[in-house]
């Protein structure tokens, strides 16, 4: 049976390779990215599929409105942010940022497109959550409560909608090579003054960075 596909976070990584297959097998797939820069980026790297495209901020309710529009039979939610670096540093407005995408965003469209779930008594809502749900590691405490937000989150929408014939998934990847993680661990240096409690600590959480993260 073919559904109808809207995955967030489609501009790369899981959520982008999800996308192409999905559309390869037929699906009617809407990829959406957060920015009109980087939905005109995938139009051009997938310019040989049928897909559809939007721009869906997920900190956005204007944007959650859109996604609806589409009447999606299946949510991936891939879209997310990562920020690390010691908790008793970290600006609040890093971690507050985080929560907005991977916490508020990810709730407030799920809210939305649950809606016309709920009314047609069927659908499919997967989550894009983490191993850092799981475990919590030294310098990516933003990141890891966001996800062990979403795992509680997922478990609560899953019991909660199963009675509208929503099925609700989550998924916990750990490392993939998606260039994300990367990304995630060097936004703390960025931020990290002399004044930060960790500031010698820098060649510590680098060597940290590595074995965990850089010898992908």
């Amino acid at each position: 049976m073919k559904e109808t596909i809207l995955i967030t976070g489609a501009r790369s990584g899981i959520g982008k390779a999800a996308a192409v297959a999905l559309a390869k097998n037929g699906h009617r797939v809407i990829a959406t990215v957060r920015s009109q820069e980087s939905l005109e980026r995938l139009k051009a790297q997938t310019f040989d599929l049928d897909l559809e495209y939007a721009v869906l901020d997920v900190r956005v309710a204007e944007h959650w409105e859109v996604a609806a529009s589409f009447k999606p039979t299946v949510l991936i939610h891939s879209a997310g942010i990562g920020e690390s670096g010691p908790l008793i540093d970290i600006p609040l407005e890093r971690v507050r940022g985080n929560f907005e995408t991977n916490v508020f965003g990810l709730l407030g469209l799920t809210q939305r497109v649950g809606d016309g779930m709920i009314k047609n008594r069927k659908g499919r809502i997967l989550i894009v959550g983490s191993t850092a749900g799981l475990i919590t590691l030294p310098y990516l405490g933003a990141y890891t409560m966001t996800k062990y937000a979403v795992e509680a989150a997922a478990d609560a929408l899953r019991l909660e909608l199963q009675q509208f014939g929503i099925f609700v998934s989550l998924i916990e990847p750990g490392k993939i090579k998606t260039g994300f993680n990367q990304r995630m661990i060097q936004k703390k240096y960025e931020w990290l003054q002399k004044s930060s409690h960790f500031f010698d600590e820098k060649e510590k959480m680098k060597k940290f960075d590595y074995t965990f993260f850089l010898d992908e």
